[in-house]
C-alpha cells in the first residue's frame, strides 16, 4: 500500500499509534488509515486532514466494535469516503 500511496500522491500512510480524532471527546485509533500530512507540522488534531481510508482488521475481540461502532463512526459521522474491513482468516 504505501508504495501506491506514494507513487499516486496520496498522502501518507499511518498505522498503529496514529489516532484520529472525529469530536472533541472522540479518538479513534485504526489499524491503518491514509491521510494527507497536516499542513502545518505542529497543528491542531482539529484541522488535520480527513483520512481518505480507513483500515481495521478484525480480531474477536474488537470484531463488534469494528463492524457496528466504528464503521458509524468513520462513514457515518466524519464522512470517511473508504473504509475497509480486513478479515485476517
Amino acid at each position: 500500500l504505501v508504495p501506491y500511496v506514494d507513487a499516486q500522491g496520496l498522502g501518507l500512510v499511518y498505522r498503529p499509534r496514529a489516532v484520529f480524532r472525529i469530536r472533541r471527546e472522540v479518538e479513534v485509533e485504526p489499524d491503518l488509515m491514509v491521510r494527507l500530512p497536516h499542513p502545518d507540522p505542529d497543528g491542531a488534531w482539529e484541522t488535520a486532514p480527513r483520512p481518505s481510508l480507513v483500515v481495521e482488521v478484525l480480531s474477536p475481540s474488537t470484531r463488534r466494535r469494528d463492524l457496528e461502532r466504528k464503521r458509524a463512526l468513520y462513514v457515518e459521522e466524519a464522512g470517511i469516503p473508504t473504509y475497509w474491513i480486513v478479515e485476517p482468516d
